[in-house]
């Protein structure tokens, strides 16, 4: 008999019970036993036929609890928050040669104690959260001392030719692939203003933004500018006093319209909300004929589990606009700020779009929510005909049924389909929710994708207990919360758009440092580790746990597709080639020592499995 238990992980008392009732006898003979043991007994008991027709589940195991999805906004960004800063501070000490060992560790407990099942899931009571909060804030600190260090070793090491009334600035890319960023910097004593230019000099697209310092002091300010990074690595930039060139690509805007080479935008000055957004590389409109709000507010009548919830796709009332401005229109990004309201709570949304090539618009979030035993969605309706639902899952994706149903997700979900026979899809990915829907057209509505952005149930409230109409409750969510989502237009597959990097990306923005004058052996720009940006994405990069001098790279398929990845790893020395299956996981162990004799090994990095790859000197 197969045995499991509703806690996290079999308590003492638990692994006794099993004991017990076997001496008893009441459920037959029961035996303590693992996945591996249990499979092969299964496989000898009914054969190979037997096993063949035993029936296959491919979707969710268990829909149960649909508020927990998103009950507690801040455990919810809590969490992303440490897993993105731990893994960036593996890859950190790596690379630097740091055994931060110990220091991880802790960390990695924080985070993995607060994914206890009603701390992660929003149902526990309130103290609980103080207490995840700063436990995760403790995995953070670490992390980024650990960060810091090793950026800061490596900085130290990179030649910095001395230019009088210059800053340099070392920018890292914490991710295994090339990537192309905008940077936002402040800097002090440059009253007339800076420009970047690269380590040879030349312009670099930049613009003036508004300084996070509100004082009298003349020199203090920031810029945006674009960077152009190598894959887990550095390049060095310096800020100039005055003005520069400024290159860019083309980007018009007005108080109602951004538009690039790529895409063109055009807000409802009444309901603050895409009334066009064209792809130009297909010609496809993508909100064309569609309708619905974006904001949906309503009662929220059900517990703090969601007990009996199907779908929060229930009808409610959008917040009203009150603001639109133009914020920012320069050579390197524009951006429109909408603000609204709704009984007691305000929310501006910032949609800000880059020059030239870029290809998604990156929408800024702040809410500040003050209803009770309310929620609001953020849909995002779209003009697709015969649209499919994708959900990013733990290291794959699912394809799920347009039925409203509230559904768990990791960063993004997409919906693709055709326009006027052309293909063509939206994806929307996001940096703090987990509770979606993708929901049918209905009376004044078409395909919408739909984020439960906010809920304000009582903390820890589990029906059938009823409340007391004399008592006093705290209620969830309350206050300014902040997050981001982007909108990415495709063509066709959603696959094309590579979601998951943009996720990771907008997860674990690139860091800036200001550094000082000195010679060194490294380069103005370097990459330690590459993937190739392709469909197998590098996860995690880090030293063993029992051999400090052994790096393991860790490596996903994201399609769901079969392929061949090669794995540039320059800091060791070796370039691995190997073939995925579709959402396969490989992890590799590489004795520095001897890079060539590199091995496969489990997930938990601790037996060698036997795995066909190559690998030669780099």
């Amino acid at each position: 008999m197969a045995w499991a238990t509703t806690a996290a992980a079999p308590t003492k008392a638990n692994i006794e019970s099993i004991h017990r009732y076997d001496r008893m006898g009441t459920y037959g003979e029961l035996t303590l036993s693992s996945p591996r043991r249990y499979f092969d007994e299964m496989v000898k008991r009914l054969g190979e036929q037997g096993l063949a027709e035993l029936p296959v589940w491919r979707d969710d195991l268990q829909h149960h609890a649909a508020g927990c999805y998103s009950s507690h906004s801040g455990i919810k960004a809590w969490q992303r928050r440490a897993q993105a800063a731990v893994l960036s501070a593996e890859r950190w000490a790596a690379i630097a040669g740091h055994d931060a060992r110990a220091d991880l560790e802790r960390a990695w407990k924080q985070v993995l104690f607060n994914q206890f099942h009603d701390v992660l899931p929003g149902s526990a009571i309130e103290p609980a959260y103080d207490d995840a909060r700063d436990q995760l804030g403790e995995a953070v600190a670490i992390s980024k001392r650990i960060i810091t260090r090793a950026h800061n070793v490596i900085a130290r090491d990179v030649q910095v030719p001395e230019e009088t009334g210059t800053q340099p600035v070392i920018v890292f890319n914490p991710h295994p692939w090339p990537v192309s960023t905008r940077v936002e910097l402040q800097y002090g004593v440059a009253p007339n203003g800076v420009h970047v230019v690269d380590a040879d000099g030349a312009d670099v697209p930049c613009q003036r933004t508004q300084s996070v310092a509100t004082t009298d002091d003349k020199g203090r300010g920031a810029t945006v500018f674009k960077a152009e990074l190598p894959p887990l690595g550095y390049r060095l930039y310096r800020l100039r006093q005055g003005p520069g060139m400024n290159p860019g690509g083309t980007l018009e805007a007005s108080e109602h319209h951004l538009e690039n080479d790529v895409l063109r935008l055009e807000l409802d000055p009444v309901t603050g909300w895409l009334s066009s957004l064209v792809d130009k590389r297909t010609g496809v409109d993508l909100v064309a004929g569609a309708s619905g709000e974006h904001t949906q507010i309503c009662e929220d009548p059900t517990d703090t589990w969601g007990h009996r919830v199907v779908s929060y796709d229930w009808p409610g009332q959008p917040m009203a606009v009150t603001d639109i401005v133009l914020r920012e229109h320069g050579p390197l990004r524009a951006r429109i700020r909408v603000e609204r309201e709704w009984g007691r709570s305000t929310m501006a949304e910032e949609f800000i779009l880059g020059a030239g090539d870029d290809d998604a618009v990156e929408v800024r979030v702040t809410l500040d929510w003050r209803e009770q035993a309310h929620l609001m969605k953020l849909r995002f309706p779209v003009g697709l005909e015969s649209p499919v639902a994708t959900y990013e899952i733990p290291f794959a994706h699912l394809t799920r049924p347009i039925d409203g149903a509230e559904e768990p997700a990791q960063s993004w979900v997409d919906l693709s389909g055709s326009v006027n026979g052309t293909r063509a899809g939206l994806a929307v990915v996001n940096n703090a929710k987990h509770g979606y829907d993708v929901a049918p057209p209905g009376p004044g509505r078409s395909h919408s994708i739909g984020i439960t952005a906010v809920r304000s149930p009582v903390y820890s409230w589990h029906d059938p207990r009823l409340l007391d109409p004399d008592g006093f409750y705290s209620f969830q969510d309350q206050g300014v919360q902040r997050f981001s989502y982007l909108l990415v237009p495709h063509a066709g597959d959603w696959r094309a758009a590579g979601l998951t990097r943009r996720a990771a990306l907008l997860g674990s923005p690139v860091r800036a440092m200001l550094e000082s004058f000195h010679d060194g052996p490294l380069p103005g720009s370097r990459g330690y580790l590459d993937d190739g940006g392709g469909q197998v994405m590098v996860t995690a990069v880090k030293l063993h746990e029992d051999a400090p001098r052994d790096l393991v790279v860790r490596a996903v398929e994201t399609t769901g597709q079969a392929g061949t990845a090669t794995l540039n790893i320059p800091v060791a020395g070796i370039r691995l080639t190997a073939d995925f299956g579709p959402s396969q996981i490989r992890t590799f162990r590489i004795p520095l020592d001897d890079p060539l004799s590199a091995v496969e090994t489990d997930l938990v990095e601790l037996e060698t499995r036997k795995g066909a790859f190559t690998v030669e000197p780099w």
